[in-house]
Formats: C-alpha cells, sequence, structure tokens
C-alpha cells in the first residue's frame, strides 16, 4: 500500500458507522504492563461515533487532561449484522480491518469515573482511524498482525495480534 502524507488530510476510512465498540485489556502485554490479571470476559466499552477521525487529524483533548494515552488497535470491520453468532459465523460478518488508535485520558477513565470507561475514552476526536480498510480475504492470518505506533516519529508501541487474550472470531 501507498504510504499517506503526514501533511495531507483524509478522513476516516469509516463513516458514520452505528456503533463504536472498544475492547479493553485485550493485548496480554498491555494487561502485564497495568500490573492487571487478563480478564476471563472481554472488557467491553463504546466510543462515541464523535470521537471517530481521520488519521492525520489532530486530537482535542478535554481541559485538565493530564494522563492522556494511545494505543494501537486492530478495528474490526463489520459488514452484516452479527448478532448472537456462533464463534464459527463470525469470520462470515467480517468485511475487513483497519488501525485504530484509542486514544484514552487515563485520570478522567480510572480516577474519575467510578468504574466505568467511556468518561476517559469517548472524547471528540478521541478515535481516530485508518489510512486503509483492508478487506478481510487480503489477510492470510488476522491473529498473527504486526502492529506499531508512533509519536512524532518515535515508535512508542509494538505489539502483534497473537497475543490478544480474546482472538477475532470470539470477540465478533
Amino acid at each position: 500500500m501507498p504510504k499517506v502524507s503526514d501533511n495531507l488530510r483524509i478522513g476516516p476510512c469509516v463513516s458514520m458507522p452505528e456503533k463504536f465498540i472498544g475492547i479493553g485489556l485485550n493485548y496480554s502485554a498491555h494487561a502485564k504492563e497495568t500490573a492487571v490479571s487478563p480478564p476471563n470476559e472481554p472488557i467491553v466499552f463504546f466510543k462515541a461515533n464523535s470521537s471517530i477521525c481521520g488519521p492525520n487529524d489532530i486530537v482535542y483533548l478535554p481541559r485538565g487532561s493530564s494522563k492522556s494515552d494511545w494505543e494501537v488497535e486492530l478495528g474490526i470491520v463489520i459488514g452484516k449484522t452479527a448478532k448472537n453468532i456462533s464463534k464459527d459465523q463470525s469470520m462470515e460478518h467480517i468485511f475487513g480491518y483497519c488501525i485504530v488508535n484509542d486514544i484514552s485520558e487515563r485520570e478522567y477513565q480510572l480516577e474519575r469515573s467510578s468504574g466505568q470507561w467511556d468518561k476517559g475514552k469517548g472524547f471528540d476526536t478521541f478515535g481516530p482511524i485508518g489510512p486503509y480498510i483492508v478487506t478481510k480475504d487480503e489477510i492470510k492470518d488476522v491473529q498473527n498482525l504486526n502492529l506499531e505506533l508512533k509519536v512524532n516519529g518515535e515508535v512508542m508501541q509494538k505489539g502483534n495480534t497473537s497475543s490478544m487474550i480474546f482472538g477475532v472470531s470470539h470477540l465478533v
């Protein structure tokens, strides 16, 4: 795929989705670095659709933000309704995949939230996605994809989908 210039404004690769669902602590390395035991079930949270923006767009931090954080994530783009389906049926419902930058304000999320994460994850611009959607037929093994996040050219995070606690078919 061609490299997209950092100076070019492009929109998110998905516009106006019905839902923007996140899964918390789903990588074994992230659970380990936060000194939290891996969850027994997926931790589900929602991001507001207004959090969606393009991959090069400015992320606006809330007033008083003191613990802003970012995580590179695999975005699963659902192509048809997936309600009460089995794990074996899940791949039939996936259109493709994209990169998601899950921005969080950790103080709002963990210290000022009374246990619910949406307060620190759902702000406007806290969900940059793209620049591309890769259709599922282009991916040989979704559970073996490298992910990397850079801030101002410096690598801040590296991982692989092989370390997901709950795999793609389970989550869908």
